[in-house]
């Protein structure tokens, strides 16, 4: 039997943003993260309110996740 992992999030280390759009070629109606679009910056901390900034959507943070077992 194996023991349960236990999960912490350490910090959060970066915000993350990119542009959205149809898939090229695509007959799909669904938006995709265009490659290539992605912007970072990191933080030390999140308030949970980061706007996008322009075309660039904020897609969410990078964090470190300490794993015990």
């Amino acid at each position: 039997m194996t023991s349960p992992i236990r999960e912490r999030m350490d910090s959060v280390k970066t915000k993350v943003w990119c542009r959205y759009a149809p898939p090229p070629a695509s007959a799909e109606t669904f938006l995709a993260p265009v490659a290539g679009s992605g912007v970072l910056e990191s933080v030390e901390v999140a308030d949970g309110s980061t706007p996008d900034q322009g075309d660039l959507k904020f897609a969410g943070y990078l964090v470190r996740l300490d794993v015990d077992r």
